[in-house]
């Protein structure tokens, strides 16, 4: 199986026990077993995806690129040193 797949299995069931948490914690909000079930694993797969993409880290694709990351200091301080000029500039 890909890791694709393998990610949404998991935001899927990790979803519906966060929907069935929900949902036992919150009185006022539960829809019933089946219903926080569904809605919790929807829940779970959008934000998983959500997350995938605004951080890259968490892609299959990351895992592959943290391998080779190497961090260079000079170059995160010239960064650092630049953020107040870029801010500026919005």
């Amino acid at each position: 199986m890909s890791g694709t797949i393998i990610n949404l299995i998991i935001q899927l069931i990790a979803g519906a026990i966060g929907g069935n948490a929900v949902g036992a914690a919150a009185k006022n909000v539960n829809l019933g077993t089946a219903s926080n079930t569904i809605a919790g694993a929807l829940g779970g797969a959008a934000g998983g995806s959500l997350l995938t993409s605004l951080i890259p880290m968490l892609s299959s694709r990351g895992v592959q690129a943290e391998s080779q990351l190497c961090l260079n200091p000079s170059a995160i301080i010239r960064t650092m040193s630049r953020a107040p000029m870029l801010a500026g500039s919005w």
